[in-house]
Parts: C-alpha cells; sequence; structure tokens
C-alpha cells in the first residue's frame, strides 16, 4: 500500500470548502469525519500509471531486473515493497540494487530481533550475515568447492567482519575419529575485504552422533584455516572457545607474523597454557606484528612462567590494552605484568581472578601513583585484603587519570570499597568535564 504524504491543491479546493470546515466547528453532531486509520481507504481508488509501471517491472524482475533507471526515490521504495524477495536470487539483487531501503527491510525480515548497532550500510551487514548463516550450517560432506567459491565471491565486495559462532563437524567412522571441518583456505583467500574475523571450532548441536573429541580442530583443519590467513590482510583476529594445541599456536603465528595491519588479537577460552604461548611467541621477531595495539588471552591456563615470557615480549610493542583475566599467573606473573603497566602506555588492564594476594603490593602502588596513561584497571577476584585496600585508596588521591577501577571480590571491606569508587567515579566526573 502507498500512503500519501501530500493533497494536491486541487483536490483540496473541490473536496474541503472554508463554508464546511466552520460548520463541522459549530456543530458538535456534525456525521462527516475523517477516518484516521482506515488503512483500506485506497482500495476503490484508481491507481496512477507511474504505479501499474512499477507493478509491471516488478512481475517481470527476472527477466528485465530495472533499478538504477527509476530516478524518483518515492518510486524506488514503492518497487522495494513489491518485489518478492524469496523468489529473487541474491545475485540478482546484489547486481542492480545498492540502495539501503531494501537491504534493510530484507535484513529485518530475515532477521527480526537483530538490530544496526554498528550504524553501517545494510547491504555489508546482510551479506555478512547471510555468509556466516551459511558457512556455520554447511557439513563437511556437502562442501563442493566450486559452488563455495561461487558464493563467496559474490559476497566478497561487502563483508567486512565475518563471525562464526559454531560449525558442524564430519561424522566419525569406525575407523576415523579425526575432525575435520569445512574448508577455510578456499573461503579466506576469496574474501579480498575482509579485515576482521571472530571464530570458534565448537559446535551447537550434534546429537545422537556424539562421541568423544567431537568438537577438537584437526591438524589439517588447522593448516587449511592457515593458509587463508596468510591471504588476508586484517584487522582483527579473535579465535575463541576451541582448544589449541601448541603445534597449532605456532601454525596460526606463522600465518600472521608479516601482517602489518594486525591491530587486534583475541585468543580465548582456547586453553593453550604455557606450552601454547611459547609456540606462538617463538615465530614471531623483533619486526613482527608491530602494530598490535589490543591483545586478549583470558582463561587459557596460563601461569607466572607465561606471563614472564609475555611481558618480556610486549615490552617491545606499542601495547594499549591487555586482557589476562581467568589466567593463574600469581603473584610472580602479576608483578611482571604490573611492572609491564609502568614501562608500555597501557590503557586498559584486565587481571581480574588471576590467583594472586598482597604480595603485588609495591608493583600495583607503583602503578597506581606513578603511571599516567592507565585509564581502566580490574584486579576484582584476587585475595589484596583490607590494608592493601586502604592504601589502595590512599595512593588513588596522587592519581588523576584512573577512569574505572574495579576491587570487587577482592577481600576489601564495603566501606573501603565506596571510598575508593568514590576517587574513581571523580576523577571520571573531572575528566569528562575537561573534554565536554
Amino acid at each position: 500500500m502507498r500512503y500519501p504524504s501530500a493533497v494536491d491543491r486541487n483536490i483540496y479546493l473541490a473536496y474541503i470548502r472554508k463554508e464546511n470546515v466552520l460548520t463541522a466547528k459549530r456543530n458538535e453532531n456534525h456525521q462527516q469525519k475523517l477516518d484516521a486509520i482506515n488503512l483500506n481507504w485506497d482500495l476503490n481508488y484508481p491507481e496512477s500509471l507511474v504505479e501499474l509501471c512499477i507493478k509491471i517491472i516488478a512481475e517481470n524482475w527476472s527477466t528485465l531486473p530495472l533499478f538504477r533507471s527509476i530516478i524518483v526515490p518515492e518510486n524506488r521504495s514503492l518497487l522495494a515493497d513489491i518485489l518478492d524477495f524469496e523468489t529473487l536470487q541474491l545475485s540478482e539483487l546484489t547486481a542492480h540494487i545498492k540502495v539501503d531501503p531494501l537491504w534493510k527491510r530484507m535484513y529485518e525480515i530475515k532477521w527480526p530481533m537483530i538490530s544496526n548497532v554498528k550504524n553501517r550500510p545494510w547491504i555489508e551487514l546482510y551479506m555478512e550475515k547471510y555468509l556466516s548463516e551459511f558457512l556455520e550450517s554447511l557439513r563437511p560432506v556437502d562442501v563442493v568447492p566450486e559452488k563455495v567459491k561461487n558464493l563467496i565471491e559474490l559476497c566478497s565486495p561487502f563483508v567486512n567482519c565475518l563471525t562464526i559462532d559454531r560449525l558442524e563437524v564430519r561424522a566419525a567412522t569406525n575407523n576415523d575419529t579425526i575432525n575435520d571441518h569445512i574448508p577455510f583456505d578456499i573461503i579466506l583467500e576469496n574474501l579480498n575485504q575482509l579485515k576482521s574475523i571472530s571464530i570458534t571450532y565448537d559446535c551447537r548441536t550434534i546429537g545422537t552422533q556424539f562421541y568423544l573429541t567431537c568438537t577438537n580442530i584437526s591438524d589439517n583443519d588447522i593448516k587449511k584455516f592457515a593458509r587463508g590467513l596468510t591471504q588476508t590482510d586484517l584487522r582483527e583476529f579473535k579465535f575463541h572457545s576451541s582448544k589449541l594445541e601448541p603445534q597449532m599456536l605456532k601454525i596460526i603465528g606463522r600465518a600472521l607474523d608479516k601482517n602489518t595491519s594486525l591491530v587486534t588479537i583475541e585468543m580465548q577460552n582456547c586453553r593453550f597454557g604455557d606450552a601454547g604461548l611459547i609456540s606462538f611467541c617463538s615465530i614471531l621477531t623483533h619486526d613482527s606484528l608491530p602494530n598490535v595495539r589490543h591483545l586478549g588471552l583470558s582463561n587459557n591456563f596460563i601461569s607466572s612462567e607465561g606471563a614472564s615470557l609475555l611481558a618480556n615480549i610486549l615490552r617491545r610493542r606499542k601495547i594499549e590494552t591487555l586482557d589476562l583475566k581467568l589466567n593463574p599467573i600469581l603473584s610472580d606473573g602479576a608483578n611482571e605484568i604490573l611492572a609491564l603497566a609502568g614501562i608500555v602506555e597501557l590503557t586498559s588492564l584486565n587481571i581480574s581472578s588471576c590467583s594472586f594476594d598482597e604480595k603485588v603490593e609495591e608493583a600495583l602502588l607503583f602503578v597506581l601513583r606513578k603511571n599516567n596513561k592507565l585509564r581502566k584497571l580490574n584486579i576484582s577476584i584476587n585475595k589484596l585484603g583490607e590494608d592493601l585496600g586502604m592504601k589502595i585508596y590512599q595512593e588513588l588521591a596522587y592519581n588523576q587519570i584512573l577512569r574505572e577501577l574495579d576491587v570487587r571480590g577482592a577481600g576489601i571491606s564495603h566501606k573501603t570499597k565506596r571510598l575508593i569508587d568514590g576517587m574513581v567515579l571523580e576523577n571520571r566526573e573531572k575528566n569528562n568535564t575537561i573534554h565536554q
């Protein structure tokens, strides 16, 4: 249905009389009323020639797809409302229609619960989500390389970010329990505009086909994935919720080693431990990954030894944010990381739930007093104690930069925690006032 946005002057003069309006105002029982919620007002209204032409275009879209030649935006919107997307091929739509209203409508019909929170073109959001769902539901036995490659090439101009939250696994046979997933080499090497990838090899459902190690990654999987990585120029690399063996980290490290555009690396919940971290770092040289600013390694069983190795490597990087939560680095490892905060220009540090205690007092207080870059610090769920809590509060008097400090579950009383939160809130308000 087409909603009118204006009234023609001749229609207004023909149907709206000044005396009728005045009479209606004087007569409260006047029967002629405007039915503003009647959405069927134009059922018997003859369609204009423009509307008839647009309907013909929509009916013959498969044989003669016209869109760019329709100049008036209102007519384009009407065509977008009439087209039946269920019967049209994606290749036809991407070739002829780039405007946002149509892709917004398609996106909201297919995924009504997801909104455009990133403020990006709707065609990009649609193609990224469409490709992600296709790959997540694709079974390894159903992979036809030529068909997959054709779809990737169709989506490639619009895919900047690829998010994979699950993958189907190959069913095991009696003589073979090694998992193979879909080959990511042919996928990544054809995504020319890809700048960010977030992936897990975990599966969401497996039903009656369950077997031990069904969520493991095979050597063949990781080799194909790394081969595809070497063909990309990523800014963000996120690998999560899949167990990575040390040799797999070495393969991934070799694939990312020469990437000068990489800014963010996140490998969270991958359980590789110190051995995996050592394998990954053994590939890196002084010139490797020069522009990495954000590093996330939470919940990977990293100990104090791994934390010490990491601190030594990051001293030569311009790292800004570091997330090591849920790693048992103990007090020795925490001291190494806090010392790092005094060397590099860290703006955010998360060492929550890292099993350290009051032995970090000297390093922690030094960071609070001397560091003029750190804005966010999370040291929650550690055994700091009330005495150290009071010293933290006292040191905050010399810190005008820190805007977020989380000390929950650290053995600090509610009274001291309120004092600490008050000091941090005061810093935040001062900085907000300055920037305004």
